[in-house]
């Protein structure tokens, strides 16, 4: 009688592993496939909406909804030509504090980014802290001394400082390196 009860045991026993182990590989699957469904089909669609509404309100100036659908953009991953972009189109709007902000997100995401570098140093040129532009504009420089954009900032801040002959030193440098260069002609 032992010896049925061990076989019955036994025959149980490799039941339930068989069940345990389908229904783990069966729990796995699912968890894999809603990760990859997740991560490559929901979140690029949720990212791009939140984006695309974000646009919408900073060029319809819903100041409210900004600062939420930046707080839910950045939590699905913000890219430097992204805030950018979103610089670009506050820029576009007049609205510097707004542009200024962006292009400083873009800065901190990498320091060495020349775009960002430069519309920091436009923005407060346009606000009239010359200093800070030409302080901009040099480190600017510091980063990529041939930029062309951070010169004609360098020189606008000492032409509105009054500073004539820095201000056509450094046009006079920026026609010898190119002399297609619009900003400078």
């Amino acid at each position: 009688r032992r010896c049925r009860l061990r076989g019955a045991e036994a025959r149980l026993s490799e039941k339930r592993k068989r069940f345990y182990t389908k229904t783990f590989l069966g729990v796995a699957a699912a968890l894999l496939i809603s990760f990859l469904i997740f991560n490559y089909g929901i979140q690029p669609a949720l990212r791009w909406y939140f984006f695309d509404q974000l646009v919408k309100a900073i060029i319809e100036k819903r100041h409210g909804d900004i600062d939420q659908l930046l707080f839910k953009c950045e939590g699905f991953g913000m890219t430097k030509e992204k805030f950018m972009y979103l610089s670009d189109i506050s820029l576009q709007l007049r609205d510097l504090p707004r542009s200024l902000g962006f292009a400083r997100k873009a800065f901190e995401m990498e320091p060495s980014y020349i775009s960002s570098l430069n519309r920091i140093a436009r923005v407060y040129l346009m606000q009239g802290r010359i200093d800070d532009a030409e302080k901009q504009a040099k480190q600017t420089l510091f980063v990529e001394p041939n930029n062309l954009d951070a010169m004609v900032v360098q020189a606008s801040a000492h032409y509105q400082k009054h500073e004539i002959p820095k201000a056509q030193r450094i046009i006079a440098e920026e026609l010898a390196r190119d002399r297609n260069y619009i900003p400078a002609i």
